[in-house]
């Protein structure tokens, strides 16, 4: 019985001090030699079988403000003494439409969101019609003018 145990204690921990040692002494290639990085994997739980994984958090995600003003001279930049219009403009964002002045969150880092601006009595001049969130957290401001239709 004591040899048994004895053998059993041994082949143990040959496993043990192989399963340390093996990437040790070269036997499998590291990611740094390819220049390739490796992001720790986010454990889970008993709880994300039942409920799903939490949700991001809002510094992981970007924002996007949009602003619309009435460019009184046409020259597609907000002057002092140009007023702002609220509720004149809707924007449509991911197939949202929201009210300007309009602030979007939860927009995915790393994704491109095409942004489509009309309105009743004004014609915003949408300049840029396509924005993208390259960075956490990041907020995107957009000042949005617009023409007074006759």
């Amino acid at each position: 019985m004591a040899k048994r145990l004895t053998i059993l204690t041994a082949a143990i921990l040959a496993c043990v001090f192989f399963a340390g040692v093996g990437p040790a002494l070269g036997s499998a290639p590291s990611g740094e030699e390819f220049g390739i990085s490796h992001e720790p994997s986010r454990r889970g739980n008993i709880l994300d079988l039942f409920f799903g994984p939490a949700p991001r958090l809002p510094t992981e995600r970007g924002k996007l403000v949009i602003y619309a003003f009435h460019d009184a001279n046409g020259n597609n930049r907000r002057d002092p003494g140009e007023r702002e219009l609220h509720d004149k403009i809707r924007c449509t964002v991911d197939e949202i439409t929201y009210k300007v002045p309009a602030l979007i969150p939860g927009l995915d880092l790393s994704a491109g969101y095409d942004i489509e601006c009309e309105g009743d009595d004004y014609l915003p001049l949408l300049i840029e019609s396509h924005v993208f969130i390259e960075r956490r957290g990041q907020i995107i401001r957009i000042d949005l003018p617009c023409q007074k239709l006759n």
